[in-house]
C-alpha cells in the first residue's frame, strides 16, 4: 500500500514539473513602425505565443502628395518579398467618377487590420522578422497605372 502511495506521489510530482515546464514557453511581443516620404506606419504589434500568433497591422498615415482617381488600393504587410504576405486588405471604388483620393481616404480607413492563427509565421520567418518586415501601399489608378509604395519596417522586441 505504501508503494502505491509513493508511486502516486511521484507521478503527481512528474506531472506538476511537466506542466510547469510547458508553461514556461515564452510569449514574445514585437512592435513595428516606419516612415518614408509618403507613408507613416505606427502602432503595429506582433504577438507570438506557443498556441497563437497575432498580427495587428497598426495604422497608416499618407503624408505624400495628393493623389486622386484611385480605383483600388491594397495595404500589405509581408516578409522578405511580396510573396510572403502576412496581412493584406484592399478597398475598391466601383463607382464611376473621381475615384478615391489620398490622403482623405486613409484618414477614414487608416487601420491596417489584424489576423491571428496558430501559426502565421514559420520558425525561420520569426528569426528573420526584425530585418525583413515590410509594408506596401499599392494603388491602381483609374487609367490602369499601378503605383507601389514599399516601406521597410523597424521591428523591436518588447521585453
Amino acid at each position: 500500500m505504501k508503494k502505491w502511495y509513493l508511486f502516486a506521489i511521484i507521478i503527481c510530482i512528474i506531472g506538476i514539473l511537466f506542466f510547469l515546464y510547458k508553461g514556461k514557453e515564452e510569449t514574445k511581443v514585437y512592435s513595428f513602425s516606419g516612415s518614408s516620404d509618403e507613408l507613416k506606419i505606427h502602432n503595429g504589434v506582433i504577438i507570438l505565443s506557443p498556441k497563437k500568433q497575432v498580427v495587428y497591422g497598426g495604422e497608416v498615415e499618407y503624408i505624400g502628395p495628393k493623389r486622386t482617381h484611385i480605383k483600388t488600393y491594397f495595404k500589405s504587410i509581408y516578409l522578405n518579398d511580396e510573396e510572403a504576405i502576412v496581412l493584406k486588405s484592399s478597398v475598391s471604388n466601383g463607382v464611376k467618377g473621381d475615384g478615391l483620393s489620398f490622403p482623405a481616404e486613409l484618414k477614414l480607413n487608416k487601420e491596417n487590420g489584424s489576423i491571428s492563427s496558430e501559426e502565421l509565421l514559420t520558425e525561420q520567418q520569426i528569426k528573420e522578422l526584425k530585418e525583413n518586415l515590410y509594408y506596401q501601399l499599392e494603388m491602381i489608378m483609374d487609367d490602369g497605372e499601378n503605383i507601389k509604395l514599399p516601406l521597410r519596417l523597424e521591428v523591436h522586441e518588447i521585453k
